[in-house]
Order: structure tokens, then C-alpha cells, then sequence
């Protein structure tokens, strides 16, 4: 193999590897959109933690994680939450999607928590 197929063939696995958007098996959050509600199912054994953004205006939004487990509203494992079309941050009925962006957090240090990684998915609400 030249040299050029082997980085190819590098970047391939880079790419493959990691284009599972919602997390390896154990690892997931799953999406069901039934008006006027999205529901999120935490397939995980942790909690997972969650903003939602319409389409239209994700790209917009400076936001930051939640990073206190004890304010951040989380989702136990195995539990699913509902949230109304009408809360998700931006919703216009033109635009029809939204974003979803989640994580986990993890010690930062003895008294503090960050996100392992942030995480998104589009979702069709109709």
C-alpha cells in the first residue's frame, strides 16, 4: 500500500469511528418527537444532561453546559423526559427540527463537574 492509500485508509477509520452521533451501545440517548412533545430516553447507565434548540437558531446560540448535577435537571438512566415543542429554546413551526445536545458529566475535581463530551442530534418534530 503507497503511502497516500494508508492515510486514506487512516482518516476512513478516524471518520468511521467516530460518526456514531448518539454514542457507542450503552451509550445512548434516544429521541421520539410525537406532538406536541419530544422525548428523550437515557439508554445509558448514567445520567445524561441536555439542552434542546430549534434548527433555526442553534448555529446562534453562545451557550454552556450545565455542569452542576444538583441544577442541571438530568435524565436517570433509563428514564425519558418530555419536553413540549413550545419550550424547546427558538421553536418556530416553520423550521420543523430541532437540535438536541447532551452529555454526561464527570469529576473535574473533588467539588466540581465538566461534560465528558458534548454530543448532538437533529431531530424531525413532524
Amino acid at each position: 500500500m503507497t503511502r497516500r492509500g494508508a492515510v486514506a485508509v487512516s482518516v476512513l477509520a478516524s471518520v468511521l469511528g467516530c460518526s456514531n452521533p448518539v454514542g457507542s451501545a450503552g451509550d445512548r440517548l434516544v429521541t421520539r418527537a410525537a406532538i406536541p412533545h419530544l422525548y428523550l430516553t437515557n439508554e445509558s447507565a448514567a445520567p445524561i444532561y441536555a439542552v434542546v434548540f430549534d434548527e433555526s437558531i442553534a448555529a446562534l446560540v453562545d451557550w454552556v453546559p450545565c455542569t452542576d448535577p444538583s441544577t442541571c435537571g438530568g435524565i436517570a438512566p433509563g428514564a425519558t423526559t418530555a419536553i413540549r415543542y413550545d419550550s424547546i429554546l427558538g421553536f418556530d413551526h416553520s423550521s420543523g427540527k430541532a437540535i438536541v445536545y447532551w452529555w454526561h458529566l464527570v469529576p473535574a475535581d473533588p467539588q466540581a463537574y465538566r461534560p465528558d463530551s458534548i454530543r448532538s442530534l437533529t431531530v424531525r418534530l413532524w
